[in-house]
């Protein structure tokens, strides 16, 4: 199967594509903010803009199916102190791929959408509570926007003659090699683990290191994404939380960076730094009913893959 992965060089994309290849997928990768890997013969690179409709149609152009995986994103304090970052380019970004991907014939366009689609909950969420309420305050333009892009493929599965196949893929909050650890861009856990290889003392933690997430290693959702580009046409428009079971709070993940590294430093929590919503937790169960997918990566397993590439990362920079 031909597919594009949009943000083919991104965070996530980056996972995707060597999942896909590696399933045997002749994959054509997206880039933009960084030069592809001419050396790299195992995919098709592809440069362009997809907020342009030139871009975003040769991206499309002679696929089978397409992994929107391109986004802008940041983590918390983007997100609250400058929250219609996420919105404007992804807005159009979404909406140019949809229509290209429509008009070149693409069979397949899977949505790597949010968690911040959904409304605060204390319980598990299902798939339908997207439909059900508003998101929080805090991710109103990133809920959405998501909501957005969501009803816009649903408009294309539902409405269009003739059709296109549309997935959402709800994920958990990922984490993994290749995560942004920019301390103004970087999301919990990556931040975590950069403070943990900088032995940093006192450990400066924002909020009161309680609130919990779904964590998933970024290489369990690449599997997923695989399976969903294999799986058999069921439904015009399929939705899917893609999560593991259980949650961690702030405070496990340093106690088991604490055990990975054996450095434990003083922990200083600061009420006042942004934070987002307390739990955020996904029902994960039609997912892997419908495909038999389960996460492989334990939380341990995934952090020290996560700190020895960051940490090989660094030693590459040094001069």
């Amino acid at each position: 199967m031909k597919v594009f992965v949009a943000g083919g060089s991104g965070f996530v994309g980056s996972h995707v594509c060597e999942a896909l290849h590696a399933a045997g997928h002749k994959v054509r990768k997206g880039h933009w903010m960084t030069m592809p890997d001419f050396q790299d013969e195992r995919f098709e690179n592809y440069y362009g803009d997809l907020r342009r409709a030139h871009g975003s149609t040769w991206g499309c152009r002679g696929m089978d199916a397409v992994v929107m995986c391109a986004a802008v994103t940041s983590g918390a304090k983007d997100i609250v102190e400058c929250p219609m970052i996420h919105n404007i380019d992804n807005t159009v970004m979404n909406t140019r791929m949809l229509a290209a991907a429509y008009e070149e014939g693409v069979k397949h366009f899977v949505f790597v959408s949010s968690s911040t689609v959904y409304p605060f909950s204390h319980s598990p969420l299902k798939e339908r509570a997207a439909r059900i309420g508003v998101p929080p305050d805090v991710y109103a333009w990133v809920g959405q926007m998501k909501r957005y892009a969501e009803t816009q493929g649903a408009l294309f599965a539902f409405n269009a003659t003739p059709s296109m196949r549309f997935t959402t893929l709800r994920p958990a909050n990922m984490y993994g090699p290749g995560d942004k650890f920019d301390p103004e861009k970087s999301h919990m856990v990556a931040a975590m683990v950069r403070r943990f290889a900088e032995k940093q003392d006192p450990l400066e933690v924002w909020g009161d290191g309680l609130a919990t997430r779904n964590l998933m290693y970024v290489g369990d959702f690449a599997d997923a994404v695989v399976r969903v580009v294999e799986r058999p046409k069921e439904r015009a428009y399929e939705e899917f939380n893609v999560a593991p079971l259980g949650t961690w709070s702030v405070r496990e993940v340093i106690a088991t960076l604490e055990e990975i590294t054996g450095h434990r430093p003083e922990v200083k929590y600061d009420h006042y730094k942004p934070t987002t919503i307390s739990q955020c937790v996904l029902d994960e169960r039609k997912f892997k009913e419908a495909t038999g997918w389960a996460p492989k990566v334990t939380l341990d397993e995934g952090l020290r893959r996560t700190l020895a590439w960051y940490e090989l990362s660094i030693d590459k920079m040094r001069p």
